[in-house]
């Protein structure tokens, strides 16, 4: 017989056998969850390492039957074009390989930048470089083939202008805006500019003088600022170009004369895509000087 007393009793019991059962079950989950996580960091760790130890094996070996860097980059079909070379996690492993075997035969020394270099050509390589330092996969070992390509030219006592034509910028055109060398092309320039103190330059210099002087670049800018889509690109050497002749006290004729190099007697004779260039900058020179278009003639300053 079941009195009011004993149910109230057992009830506390039951209630406390339910809360044990959740308590264990919810135990018994927790336990496999931190057992099942630690399984697999210990799985992630043993595979990781290895990886590591197959890949020191292979280092080994390589070392032993003294490889060349080219067998290696065949070897692990390091081959195809160079933005998939620098994407393949084997080239880390050649890269190690390379510093393994310098270290051990100082006096044989080889290079991996030059063996990309003589497969792929300074530009594709130059180019897949800067478009791999964008990636955190890649930026590292893009970042330390790109120092080592440019040092390379330092040493070879390479000028901004060399590695402007190396670089084929020129034959851009008005497209030079978009062209990936203008990354390295700056990179060398800093690079340059901290081993020369005194023969310091800057891109829209090199550019300038790599297109021929300040009257060939400032055609080719005024060309790229007439089409929408380099004219975004284009505007900030317009920018620097204007603000160093307006620095300089150039009013557009005297940008005729000085840039143009025509005689005041000749001015006349200037071609239609360098006056495009005077009529663009007597706009911004007019307004930053609070002068009038309306029957306003500028003489030029000496």
């Amino acid at each position: 017989m079941v009195t009011a007393h004993s149910f109230v009793v057992e009830q506390p019991r039951i209630l406390t056998k339910r809360i044990l059962r959740v308590q264990t079950v919810s135990s018994e989950n927790d336990e496999e969850r931190v057992i099942g996580a630690a399984v697999s960091s210990v799985a992630s760790h043993l595979t990781t390492g290895a990886l590591k130890a197959a890949d020191f094996v292979k280092l080994r070996t390589w070392l032993y039957h003294q490889k060349s860097v080219d067998d290696i980059l065949d070897t692990l079909l390091l081959t195809g074009k160079m933005d998939d070379i620098i994407q393949n996690p084997n080239l880390k492993l050649l890269d190690d390989y390379v510093v393994m075997f310098n270290n051990k035969y100082p006096d044989r020394k080889v290079s991996l930048i030059k063996t990309l270099k003589a497969r792929h050509g300074e530009i594709d390589l130059a180019n897949a470089l800067s478009r791999a330092k964008q990636f955190e996969h890649t930026k590292d070992i893009a970042t330390k083939l790109q120092r080592q390509q440019l040092k390379g030219w330092l040493n070879r006592k390479k000028s901004v202008d060399d590695v402007f034509a190396l670089l084929k910028i020129k034959e851009e055109g008005t497209r030079f805006v978009f062209c990936r060398q203008l990354e390295t092309m700056e990179a060398y320039i800093k690079l340059f500019n901290a081993k020369n103190p005194r023969q310091k330059t800057n891109m829209y210099e090199a550019l300038s003088h790599g297109f021929g002087g300040e009257d060939k670049f400032a055609i080719v800018i005024s060309q790229a600022m007439t089409r929408p889509v380099t004219a975004l690109k284009a505007v900030k050497y317009q920018y620097v170009m204007f603000n160093r002749w307006f620095a300089k006290d150039y009013d557009p004729m005297t940008v005729l004369i000085k840039v143009f190099k025509y005689s005041e007697d000749d001015v006349a004779k200037a071609l239609p895509e360098e006056k495009l260039v005077t009529d663009t900058y007597k706009l911004l020179y007019n307004k930053a000087m609070g002068i009038s278009d309306h029957g306003v003639v500028i003489g030029h300053r000496r």
